[in-house]
């Protein structure tokens, strides 16, 4: 069911790793998910929770996807719908959060701190990470994968909800 389409070539020798997170606010049900594919080798994964906010839900579909990369010295490129996530590394923003003490622009604290840092400290792992976006809901196999799976694991949070109330 959670099968896309190849987005890279098997001869690439790059680990790929799609992020998705997703929140209903009607429930107040969020999720996250990450598909890893290397060449014939894939995994999923991912997780729901009551109270999360879609921001949180992205970055932890990045973070867990990566924890889960056993070898960091292999290229990785990090394929998500999420601005929020491509800004912050490809326009340096999580440096001047770091340079301000974890204060935005606006003088404001950085929203999820907390889990950015922790984002920010496992992507040092990695010497060749890049990070591409995607329109959601679009063409992207890869993309349509992880939001499908967020989707699943919310409704199965739901049902469970509904179950035990």
């Amino acid at each position: 069911m959670f099968k896309p389409q190849k987005e890279t070539k098997p001869t690439d020798n790059i680990i790929t790793v799609y992020a998705d997170g997703a929140h209903r606010s009607s429930t107040d049900v969020s999720a996250y998910s990450y598909y890893l594919q290397y060449k014939s080798l894939e995994k999923i994964g991912g997780d729901s929770e009551v109270g999360a906010t879609n921001n949180q839900m992205e970055i932890t579909a990045v973070l867990k996807g990566l924890q889960s990369i056993k070898k960091p010295s292999m290229p990785v490129k990090v394929i998500t719908d999420s601005r929020y996530i491509v800004d912050c590394f490809q326009r340096y923003w999580y440096k001047n959060w770091e340079r301000n003490g974890w204060k935005n622009n606006k003088k404001e604290p950085v929203k999820n701190a907390d889990l950015w840092r922790e984002l920010i400290k496992e992507t040092e792992r990695f010497p060749f990470l890049s990070f591409e976006w995607v329109k959601s809901h679009n063409t992207n196999a890869g993309n349509i994968c992880v939001d499908e799976y967020c989707n699943q694991r919310m409704d199965e949070l739901e049902y469970e909800r509904h179950l035990i109330k």
